[in-house]
């Protein structure tokens, strides 16, 4: 079966289509928790900015270098990994300063997984963006 010229099992192998799937992810449950912590405006701050970093990978999208080096993945999952499981137990009654950071250490896991530590370079226009979402 063939959709529009895209094979979905040519989908299912590509590196780039599960980056995307991931951050897109991280993004719902970031939006998610500042949503039920009744904090509308930097739920639309923090789509605004996610919008940005999405325009730019995507016009950039062809020319990312995908490399994959085990040490950078597994310090990109864990960095991941750390702030989900320390997120989980944050009260969402008041805000916390990991939850304003946490956008930017899921970014800079997601780029350590795609690309390695050269990844961060690669996406440092994109970190900077993030980076200025947590600033209070």
């Amino acid at each position: 079966m063939e959709i529009n010229g895209i094979k979905p099992q040519e989908l299912i192998k590509n590196k780039g289509f599960w980056l995307w799937a991931i951050l897109s992810a991280l993004i719902t449950i970031n939006l998610t928790i500042f949503w039920k912590m009744n904090n509308v405006a930097h739920v639309g701050m923090i789509g605004l900015y996610w919008l940005a970093v999405y325009s730019l990978l995507w016009e950039r999208r062809k020319k990312i270098y995908f490399q994959q080096k085990l040490i950078p993945c597994i310090i990109g999952i864990a960095l991941i990994a750390w702030t989900l499981f320390v997120s989980r137990s944050i009260p969402t009654e008041k805000e916390s300063n990991l939850l304003s950071i946490a956008p930017f250490i899921f970014a800079t896991g997601l780029a350590l997984i795609a690309s390695g530590f050269r990844g961060l370079k690669e996406f440092r226009g994109e970190l900077l963006i993030i980076f200025f979402l947590g600033v209070p």
